[in-house]
């Protein structure tokens, strides 16, 4: 993400996901001139004051008291993606989005009714949304997995009956996703 050369002004995203780390950590990265418009901005209020943040950061310092365990676990992870290397895991997302993509089509191979709710061409390299037949629960299939010891996630809003939230990010494996999604299979059904 080219903050500089896309001329972004802020950007703010979670830790949970692709770094695979516990939640509770946040990265932002804000441009001096969101800054300075901050500064001048009239009761902008406490809780998330880039501009004291930014003051804290120029002595090395937080403004609160950090989450050293995630910041710990953070090391781990940042020396873990230093080692495999930003494009390797790229690509391995990638091959587990494909993955997930192959798997699909083989249900409905089988005579399942499911698809992948986003376009082609649209698609997340880091977690793919599964559309179920009729009849089938996302939030149902979503705690069969995890009675089997895998968390998959079900829909959001009016999607959560309906569609399944497959992840591929992180530390995740296309040889655990192939055990994730053969034990679906079981829970769908198809073995």
């Amino acid at each position: 993400f080219e903050t500089d050369a896309w001329e972004i002004d802020f950007v703010f995203t979670g830790s949970q996901k692709a770094l695979a780390l516990p939640p509770g950590l946040a990265f932002g990265v804000a441009s001096p001139a969101f800054i300075a418009h901050a500064a001048r901005a009239e009761g902008r209020g406490r809780y998330f004051d880039l501009v004291e943040f930014e003051r804290f950061a120029e002595r090395a310092q937080t403004p609160n008291t950090p989450a050293l365990s995630l910041l710990y676990a953070l090391e781990v992870q940042c020396a873990a993606l230093a080692e495999e290397g930003i494009e390797a895991r790229w690509r391995r997302h990638e091959a587990m989005r494909r993955r997930v993509e192959e798997w699909v089509a083989s249900v409905v191979a089988r005579g399942m009714h499911a698809g992948i709710l986003a376009p082609e061409g649209a698609r997340s390299p880091t977690v793919t949304a599964v559309t179920l037949p009729a009849g089938r629960s996302g939030k149902e299939v979503a705690e069969a997995m995890e009675a089997r010891g895998y968390v998959i996630g079900a829909g959001y809003g009016k999607l959560r009956e309906r569609t399944i939230r497959i992840g591929h990010m992180g530390d995740h494996t296309v040889a655990g996703l192939d055990r994730c999604l053969a034990t679906l299979d079981a829970v769908l059904g198809l073995r």
